[in-house]
Formats: structure tokens, C-alpha cells, sequence
């Protein structure tokens, strides 16, 4: 009895030392100088949920130095790179753990996407581990993303299987967490790979798919549904990415078009194929991005609230949840109020007991534009109705002013035009992030939708009728 209580005795001391360094947050620093920095801001990334995630960016100072003040409870993936939006794979990866102090120099050259290079002072040998790897990774992406050199893709992979192979064997650190981690990252990326070359790697799976009969043996592995069970790829950078391109390469196979296809993909979650469901979860969070309104919520995300399990999950959907509520249908609307081209002020309270249709565009909005011949179109239908008005709104902001001005009288656009700033007034409240929008609000002044149709779809018209009969 004793030997079984000082058994259980010491290996709960052994447990919980153990987990020492994940028990508190811990002050840690990422430091350093860029050369050459140029008006180049930099960022730094730290997988979460299966992706890496920017954590915020820094301006160099006069002497190019920086500093990243971080509070970890465990060690994970970072990378570094240049703060502008980035396309593609990061390059210069990093391995933290709670207390470290990194020292960088990153050196670049001024037109260069990423740095030339980044020199680690002190580096751990998991990062140089970790960068060996993307080092050998990288190149294979690169090459899946050509749609022309389908077949010298697929030989490349097949050859780099065994790259993979030989390199986990390398793995054999002190660290036997990280060990794990980085076997299973190499696993999960070799997936990724695969997976993620059926749709060229195009993350808005809507361009072309790798459909030819002579490949289809390749993509064999990626038809098996239950596949991954193992919530913890969720601490690797493709971890999400393989899941939402493996749920699509099942998605378009039951579809029957695929237009049908491209337009579910992009806003609702599909989860069947895992057999995991707090990876179902993580899977259904990481749409919310797309989701703009209550309506959308509660019919894309809403209906897999069983699978959010961790308390983060949980947060994230709640947190969504609230952002929305004040953009649901039958809400009030925001009471803009803006200028005319004849320096006019319109409201939205000025126009109670009219259907008002709102256009958000911009004059260096291609698909914006694109969408204003849909949209005059429409408007033209309805140009005896006293009951609705049709509105655009300028968000080229006020710097730009007389050359919207020359712009709308050169176009000869005679409705009602106004202008704002792109952070404020209707795009700071409704959190518009992307333009072309259009909106639609009630003769009393209530959202019937903030993120409906382009006026070529023909949901932008029946949603305008059912506007003006609901007041009736």
C-alpha cells in the first residue's frame, strides 16, 4: 500500500514539474535589427488553430532595431517576416519556448517579398531543425502551385516522400515534445501538399481543380473520409489548411456542378469527412472570418455549436455572435449621414418611408465598377416608385473628393451619389473589410440585409421586393 502511494506521489511530482513552463505565462522577447529596412514594417506569426496567425507588426526604428514583448504558456511555432499582407508560404521560422530571448538581424533587400536572410543570435536546435525543413518544404509547394507542370509535380512529390522519411530520422533533440511535433508537422505537411495541389494550393478553392483521369491515383489517399482524428496537428502551421482542402476535395465530388461547388465552399463549413470534433470545431471557427451577418451565423455556423469543446472555441463563438446582433434583419440601421456631390447632406433618416438600396464602391474597385451597370440596371426598373431610392456610396474618402466629383459627372451617373472615408460612417459600424457591398433597409428604417447579393445576382431583386411588400 505504501510502495502504491509513493508511486502515485511521485509521479504526480514528476508530472506537474514537467509542466512547469506551461503552468504561468512567461515574459519572452523577440528582438532585433533589420538591415536595409526601407519603409518595410515587420511581423511575427505564431501558429494557433492549426495556422500561423500575426500576432501584430512593428516599425523599425531610425537604426532598424525592433521589439516583440510576448507572455507564452508553452513553447510553439513562430515565423518572422515583412509586415505587408503575405500570399504564400512564410520562410524564417522560429522555435520559442516561455523565457527565451531571441536576438535577430534580418537583412533585405528593398523590392524582395520576404528577407534575404535571418541570422539568429544563440539559435536553439529546434529552430534549426524547423528551418531545415521549410527549407526543403517550400520548394515542393512552389512547384504544386504550377498548373502547367501537373506530372513533374507529382514525380517531385513522390521522390520527396522519401526526403521526408530520411529527414525524421534526423529528429532527435532533447526535446521530446518538440520531436513529436516536428515528426507529425512533417506528416501533416506532406498531406498538405498533396491535398492542397488538387485545387493548385488556391486557398478560395475557385479557380481550376486537377481533375485528370491520369492523376487520379495520386489524389487516392485524400478520398479516404476519417482520416485525421488527431486534434493536436492543430499546433502545426497546415494543420488547418489540409483539413479545409481535404473537407473541399470531398465537398466537390458530391457535387453536382462546380459552380454549385465554388459557391458553398467559400462561406459554409464542411466537417463530415473528419472523425475528430474538436477538429470539426476548429474547422467550423475558422470560417468566421466570412461570416458577415446574423443570418449568415446562424445558418453556416451556428448549427455545430456541439462541437466547440475547448474554452477557445467557445470564446470565439460568442464573441462573433455578439459582433452580429446589431446587423440582424429587423435591427435598427445606422443613421449615416453624408455628402452629396453637390456638398448636399443625406441621411438615412431623411429617407424614412423609402426602401433605401446602398452601394459601397470605390473608383479603384475593379469588381466594384464591374457591378454599377447591375446596379443602374436595377435601379432604372424601379424609377417610378416613390417608395424606394437607390444610393451609392463613395469610400475613396474625403483627400479624394473633386476627383470623385470628375469622376461620377465624366461617368455621367445621375443618382444619388455620396462620399465617405473607408474606416468610418457605414463601413467603421458595419465592419466592412472589402468592397464591392450592397445593402438593403426598410421604409422604417430596419436592416433587411447588410451584405446582399451583387445586383447581377438575381437575390438582389427578390430581396428588394420582399423589402417593399414587408411595410405594406
Amino acid at each position: 500500500m505504501f510502495k502504491a502511494k509513493y508511486f502515485f506521489l511521485s509521479l504526480f511530482v514528476l508530472l506537474a514539474s514537467s509542466q512547469l513552463t506551461f503552468a504561468k505565462p512567461v515574459p519572452t522577447i523577440v528582438r532585433g535589427k533589420v538591415h536595409n529596412a526601407g519603409t518595410q514594417s515587420i511581423a511575427l506569426y505564431k501558429v494557433e488553430n492549426g495556422e500561423a496567425v500575426k500576432l501584430g507588426f512593428r516599425w523599425p526604428a531610425k537604426d532598424g532595431s525592433f521589439s516583440f514583448d510576448l507572455v507564452l504558456e508553452k513553447e510553439s511555432i513562430f515565423f518572422i517576416d515583412k509586415g505587408a499582407s503575405k500570399g504564400g508560404d512564410l520562410k524564417d521560422v522560429l522555435y520559442i519556448k516561455p523565457g527565451d530571448i531571441l536576438q535577430l538581424n534580418l537583412y533585405s533587400s528593398s523590392l524582395a517579398i520576404d528577407y534575404d536572410s535571418c541570422k539568429i543570435n544563440n539559435k536553439n536546435e529546434e529552430t534549426v531543425l524547423l528551418q531545415q525543413w521549410n527549407d526543403l518544404f517550400i520548394p515542393l509547394c512552389n512547384a504544386g502551385r504550377n498548373m502547367k507542370q501537373r506530372d513533374n509535380f507529382i514525380l517531385m512529390y513522390n521522390d520527396f516522400v522519401s526526403i521526408a522519411e530520411k529527414f525524421k530520422n534526423t529528429v532527435n533533440t532533447s526535446n521530446n515534445y518538440f520531436n513529436k511535433l516536428l515528426k507529425l508537422k512533417v506528416d501533416i505537411d506532406l498531406d498538405y501538399a498533396r491535398t492542397a495541389a488538387f485545387f493548385y494550393f488556391n486557398e478560395r478553392l475557385n479557380s481550376a481543380c486537377d481533375t485528370s483521369l491520369s492523376h487520379r491515383e495520386f489524389y487516392q489517399p485524400v478520398l479516404q473520409k476519417g482520416k485525421y482524428c488527431n486534434a493536436q496537428l492543430l499546433n502545426t502551421d497546415h494543420g488547418m489548411d489540409l483539413l479545409k482542402f481535404y473537407t473541399a476535395v470531398h465537398r466537390f465530388i458530391g457535387s453536382k456542378s462546380i459552380s454549385e461547388f465554388q459557391k458553398a465552399a467559400f462561406k459554409t463549413p464542411a466537417v463530415e469527412p473528419i472523425c475528430n470534433d474538436e477538429l470539426k470545431g476548429a474547422v467550423v471557427i475558422s470560417y468566421l472570418p466570412r461570416i458577415l451577418t446574423q443570418e449568415e451565423f446562424a445558418l453556416n455556423i451556428q448549427p455545430y455549436e456541439k462541437y466547440f469543446l475547448t474554452p477557445e472555441l467557445r470564446e470565439s463563438y460568442s464573441k462573433k455572435k455578439s459582433e452580429l446582433m446589431p446587423f440582424a434583419t429587423g435591427a435598427d440601421a445606422y443613421n449615416f449621414s453624408l455628402t452629396d456631390i453637390n456638398d448636399k447632406v443625406v441621411s438615412l433618416n431623411s429617407l424614412r418611408g423609402k426602401v433605401v438600396v446602398l452601394d459601397l464602391w470605390a473608383m479603384w474597385c475593379a469588381p466594384c465598377l464591374q457591378q454599377k451597370p447591375y446596379f443602374q440596371k436595377v435601379e432604372e426598373k424601379y424609377k417610378n416608385n416613390n417608395e424606394i431610392v437607390f444610393i451609392s456610396v463613395s469610400t475613396d474618402g474625403m483627400a479624394k473628393k473633386d476627383t470623385w466629383k470628375s469622376f461620377v459627372k465624366r461617368k455621367g451617373w445621375n443618382g444619388i451619389e455620396l462620399i465617405s472615408e473607408y474606416t468610418e460612417s457605414i463601413m467603421k459600424f458595419y465592419k466592412v473589410e472589402g468592397i464591392p457591398r450592397f445593402m438593403i433597409f426598410d421604409k422604417k428604417g430596419k436592416i433587411v440585409t447588410v451584405n446582399a447579393p451583387v445586383p447581377s445576382d438575381p437575390g438582389f431583386k427578390l430581396l428588394i421586393e420582399q423589402a417593399l411588400k414587408s411595410n405594406s
